[in-house]
């Protein structure tokens, strides 16, 4: 790295396929974070799809290869990337997606290596050797874990996944979660009436557990009580029991205005089997609206939390265990209320500014390191 002058910022190159403000849970963390570390920072933004631009940020557009296979153009963006950055000067290069030449790599989505464990992880590991896919896939991975990096996972929960399958002696290994913007029309919390508003927000219905849902409201039956879906995700494969569920459950697709749709709702239940962290929660939360959400070993984001603060599942598989949670909302007010305020509360405490500051510490420390 070049020594800059001290008046001047640092030049920082931010890596991202999709830099997006309404994108998915990466996606947002990256547009958030990058959006305040410009006011600190000269950044520049290197993405093969820029769906929002920021004023002092400079954007180079990266050209797909081909849009499937998907691996592919994996490659090709980080050979893309690697030759845009080869002759720029930049102070640090901060990826969002596996590559092996970042400064500093935040990871969002759980490992590609997988244990193997019985016949079908057996089955697995030997086509994962003939798979040129998984192949370009693991050594990116492997590369992105280089112990000259400032490596930053979004949770424990995934910092543990990656710790079980890798031996990472990097020394500078990092937590930073993700924040949120807290509302300033929050003032009060909604009161419950007769009709039970249920909000689910997902792009992946199967993974995120909505099948569950919807089998805790058929064993509660209550014509009183409908579920609002948000997001993208095959809604063939929910099967309903019975019309009356089935006729007030409303699938809306992607939802523009989520304020809006947040401050509609009563509950948000988040019974996931697999989450690094869960954004829609903390979000909900930032609204002060009660959660159900699978515990901290499904879920990044309990880790965080206590029994004050959210309604929280041991096991997500089970959906009795959601529609006693339900039950539990209904019937106890006062609870009800505890959870939405310790909530609120915690929420204000993962702000999107807490996690741009952590990652300036961060940056700082990586160049004293590695000071020339």
């Amino acid at each position: 790295m070049k020594k800059k002058e001290t008046n001047k910022k640092l030049r920082i190159a931010v890596i991202v396929r999709n830099f997006s403000e309404t994108g998915g849970g990466a996606e947002r963390y990256c547009f958030e974070t990058t959006k305040r570390l410009s006011e600190f920072f000269d950044i520049e933004v290197f993405s093969q799809t820029i769906e929002n631009t920021i004023d002092n940020i400079k954007f180079h557009k990266v050209s797909k290869f081909l849009q499937r296979p998907r691996f592919l153009n994996q490659l090709f963006f980080s050979f893309s990337v690697y030759r845009k950055l080869k002759n720029k000067s930049f102070d640090l290069v901060h990826s969002h997606d596996t590559l092996p030449f970042a400064d500093i790599q935040t990871f969002h989505v759980k490992p590609v290596k997988q244990k193997s464990e019985g016949l079908n992880s057996l089955i697995s590991y030997f086509y994962t050797k003939i798979s040129i896919k998984k192949q370009v896939y693991l050594s990116l991975e492997k590369r992105s874990l280089s112990n000259e990096k400032s490596l930053i996972f979004v949770s424990k929960y995934l910092r543990n996944k990656f710790e079980s399958l890798y031996e990472l002696n990097n020394s500078n290994i990092h937590i930073v979660y993700p924040g949120v913007s807290i509302s300033k029309n929050i003032n009060h919390i909604r009161s419950i009436g007769k009709k039970l508003k249920i909000l689910f927000i997902a792009h992946g219905f199967a993974r995120k557990g909505l099948q569950n849902i919807v089998y805790a409201l058929e064993d509660i039956r209550n014509e009183d009580i409908s579920l609002y879906v948000a997001g993208n995700g095959d809604r063939g494969k929910i099967k309903f029991l019975s019309e009356l569920v089935k006729n007030n459950t409303y699938f809306l697709g992607g939802v523009k205005d989520i304020e809006d749709f947040y401050f509609s709702g009563d509950l948000l239940i988040h019974p996931t089997k697999d989450d690094t962290f869960g954004m829609v929660v903390l979000e909900a939360m930032s609204y002060m609206k009660p959660v159900i959400v699978s515990s901290a070993e499904y879920c990044g984001i309990s880790e965080l939390l206590t029994s004050n603060e959210a309604y929280i599942i041991s096991n997500p598989f089970n959906y009795i265990e959601i529609k006693e949670a339900i039950l539990d909302f209904i019937r106890n007010p006062k609870e009800r209320i505890k959870i939405s305020k310790n909530g609120f509360a915690m929420a204000q405490r993962l702000s999107w500014e807490k996690s741009t500051n952590e990652i300036i510490e961060i940056y700082k420390s990586h160049l004293t390191l590695n000071k020339k």
